[in-house]
Parts: structure tokens; C-alpha cells; sequence
């Protein structure tokens, strides 16, 4: 077996090692296998999206439209919550097409600016998600309705599944929205988690973590 200098495992960010003459890679901690093709780890394969790089472990994607005001005020926060919390990571902010002066301040707060170019939040997410060079991505609201304080919980929680989701509706999550839509929203996530036998507690929440190869497989 042949450690590779520089290469981690998209998971745990162990060491790997060649294993079955070359052909396949496995995790020093684990034991997780990747294939080798053409000489290329699997996981970095992306078809045609950005790579991941061992020296990003985290993206930030906000999809934003005519946020330029919440953007001056969240951007510091996250760059310091980030700081503090210690990977690798970039902040990737995708714009709509705002005309409130957005990508000025995305740009002043050096975070990347994606221009989406179809409508739709879900295409929004899809042009960030493509751009992403972390191991890990990270979806949060551009009107800072997501506390980074939590950034910390999530970033934990990492290695006990591929998605990790803020719920509104554990101990110790909260929703600023009026009564009548909390209650709403809490009665619609509770009939689509038993109806769809789903262990999530907040099925609408944007405030998420996954590992880039659940996205790639989506």
C-alpha cells in the first residue's frame, strides 16, 4: 500500500492509501473505497463541475436576489463564524439578477459571485452547487433568517450522515414567522415525514450541510 501525499478522504479528511495494484483508493480510518479511473479518484469526477480541492473543505452557497443590505450585514458574521470554526472554506453567493447593488457587495466582502443564469430557487441552488469546490456545502438564506451560530453544530454533525438539517422544530430551534405560518409549516412537515416514513424533522428548511457526492448523485 502507497499513502498519497495530499489526498483525503471526502469524508473524515484521513489519509488514503492504493490498495488492489493501484486500482482502487481506501481510507486509513474507515476503510471507505474509491475506484480509481483513468488514474483519477472517483469522488473527483464531477462531470464537468468544479473539483474539489483538498484545501477547501467547506462552501457556503446563498442564493440572493436584491439582498444587497442583509449581504453588508451577514457576510462579516459568517467570514468571522467561520474563521472561528477552523476549515478550509469559501463563501459563494449566487445572484438572480439584483439591481440593488448585490454584487457590489459581494465582491467588496470578497465572497465568490455566481450569476444564475435560469429562474427558479432550485436553479439557483444547482448554479452554486456547481461552482462549489468544498468537500462539504453548506445552503443558508441570504436575510439572515439562519443563525451562524449554528455553523458550529452542523459542522459537527458532519460525520454522522451526508445531509445534516437545522430543524426549526427540535429543542432549541426557533422560527421567526407569525404564529398561524409556524403552525402551518410545523402540521405540512409533520404529514409529509409520516406519510413519506422520513426521520427529518423540518422537511422546508434551507439551513443544510451535505457532502458533495450526495449532490452529485442528485
Amino acid at each position: 500500500m502507497q499513502s498519497l501525499e495530499g489526498l483525503v478522504c471526502p469524508k473524515c479528511h484521513e489519509p488514503l492509501t492504493t490498495i488492489e495494484a493501484g486500482r482502487e483508493l481506501r481510507c486509513v480510518r474507515d476503510g471507505s473505497r474509491y475506484p480509481l479511473v483513468d488514474g483519477i479518484p472517483s469522488f473527483l469526477m464531477t462531470g464537468g463541475d468544479a473539483v474539489t480541492l483538498a484545501g477547501c473543505a467547506l462552501s457556503l452557497v446563498i442564493p440572493a436576489l436584491n439582498e444587497a443590505a442583509n449581504l453588508e450585514r451577514i457576510l462579516p458574521v459568517l467570514a468571522r463564524a467561520l474563521s472561528a470554526l477552523g476549515p478550509t472554506n469559501e463563501i459563494i453567493v449566487v445572484d438572480g439578477g439584483s439591481t440593488d447593488g448585490t454584487q457590489e457587495v459581494v465582491r467588496k466582502h470578497d465572497a465568490r459571485l455566481v450569476s444564475q443564469k435560469l429562474p427558479g430557487f432550485g436553479s439557483a441552488y444547482r448554479a452554486g452547487f456547481e461552482q462549489a469546490r468544498g468537500e462539504y456545502i453548506l445552503t443558508l438564506d441570504a436575510d439572515g433568517s439562519h443563525d451562524p451560530a449554528f455553523l458550529g453544530d452542523l459542522w459537527a454533525a458532519r460525520l454522522q450522515g451526508d445531509v445534516v438539517i437545522a430543524s426549526r422544530y427540535v429543542p432549541g430551534g426557533a422560527a421567526d414567522m407569525p404564529a398561524w405560518r409556524r403552525l402551518l409549516s410545523r402540521v405540512l412537515n409533520i404529514t409529509f415525514r409520516r406519510g413519506l416514513s422520513l426521520p427529518v424533522h423540518d422537511l422546508s428548511s434551507g439551513f443544510r450541510l451535505y457532502h458533495r457526492t450526495v449532490l452529485r448523485a442528485v
